[in-house]
Order: structure tokens, then sequence, then C-alpha cells
């Protein structure tokens, strides 16, 4: 957490805001695609953007327990031989659970027949699907 000395306010979200503007600036690995960011910015004022941070959040979570194992397989590894395998499972998982959560946050989300938005009911249901695939991520180690 950040104070502001003066005011007492707390800045803590700016001051980690203004660390990722810097490393990004810096060159070299950028983290941030900028297909991510243009999303990430049209999601403030959508009605979805509620949802978002949470879902980075589980996402991020989701991304370090998969480190964590990435950490461990590479402990683990015998005689020096890689284990290729279990990287590349879990590099498809990645993509599988980031493409279906782009889809699920894209302002061209499908529409009805009729051209309705999709139901709430739709969209719990993709939550759910959503938080499957998170919980079977987490649950295989």
């Amino acid at each position: 957490m950040v104070y502001d000395a003066k005011t007492g306010e707390d800045i803590t979200r700016s001051v980690l805001t203004q660390i990722i503007v810097e490393e990004e600036s810096k060159g070299g690995q950028n983290l941030l695609p900028i297909s991510f960011l243009r999303q990430l910015i049209g999601f403030y004022g959508d009605s979805l953007g509620g949802l978002v941070p949470r879902y980075l959040e589980y996402s991020m979570q989701a991304f370090s327990h998969n480190e964590a194992q990435m950490r461990d397989y590479m402990r683990n590894a015998l005689e020096g031989m890689f284990p290729f395998g279990p990287f590349e499972e879990m590099g498809k998982k990645n993509m599988a659970f980031m493409e279906s959560a782009m889809k699920m946050f894209s302002p061209f989300y499908p529409q009805g027949a009729d051209g309705s938005s999709p139901k709430v009911e739709d969209l719990q249901a993709s939550v759910s699907a959503l938080q499957k695939q998170i919980d079977q991520l987490t649950k295989k180690k």
C-alpha cells in the first residue's frame, strides 16, 4: 500500500500503474501486447467492464499456478532431460483459456438471430465455463 504523505490518500493503484508504464517504455521485453491494451481500454465504461478486474485476477492466478508447475518440472527433470510434453500441454491450455476469455469479453460478442445482445444466462454460462477451466488448471499438478 502506498499513501500520499500530505493527504493520506491511497495512491497504490497510481504508483503500480506508473511502474508498469515505466517498465513497458524501457524497451526490451514488453508484457502487454498492443491488442490487449486496446481491448482493455475498450472495457472502460462498458457494461461488462465490472467483470474485467475479477477475470484478470483469476487469469493471473491461473498463470502463476502454471508458472510454478513449469518451475517444478524444470527442477525435477532427470539427467538434463527437458520435459517438453507437460510444457506443451500447459501452453495449449493457457491459449485455449485466453481465447475463450477474449471471446467472452470481445465487443463483437455473438448476437442472437434477432440482433439482440446476449442474455444474462448466456453470459453466466460463459463465466461458469471459464471457472471450470480455471478449476481444471488448478487441480492438475
